[in-house]
């Protein structure tokens, strides 16, 4: 039963995201393949600022959705707050969708930080002119 809170689930996705490495065919592929997994504890994560940030961005997918849909229905404040808080639960379950939103929505940064530091990398190698440069490997 533990496997079905929403913070187990959500650290689940989490989990298969950074060990897929962010690969969004293979992550779904993982969630869907493990979206019943037996087992209740998941690894530690590794908290990277990219992590963090793809997270978070999620997070604030998830709220707006939830707060979206509660828009839809002309409710009281007290039910419209005991519909959104009951609907964020739920969507929990396919917190999977909002990561990958995230993720498509961090990748042109991403991409264009990596570039930045190839090309600072090679240009320090460049300035440095070593003789060989030998790339050792287990």
């Amino acid at each position: 039963m533990r496997n079905w809170l929403p913070h187990n689930i959500i650290r689940h996705h989490i989990h298969l995201l950074q060990l897929e490495n962010y690969h969004l065919r293979r992550f779904l592929q993982a969630v869907i393949q493990q979206f019943h997994r037996k087992d209740a504890g998941t690894p530690d994560i590794t908290w990277t600022y990219k992590l963090s940030v793809v997270t978070a961005i999620a997070g604030v997918l998830q709220i707006a959705a939830a707060w979206l849909f509660v828009q839809l229905f002309s409710l009281s404040l007290v039910y419209s707050i005991m519909l959104g808080l009951g609907l964020l639960i739920l969507i929990c379950a396919v917190f999977f969708v909002f990561a990958t939103l995230a993720v498509i929505i961090v990748w042109p940064i991403d991409r264009a930080l990596k570039k930045g530091i190839i090309w600072l990398s090679k240009r320090k190698l460049q300035r440095m002119n070593p003789r060989v440069v030998a790339v050792a490997g287990s």
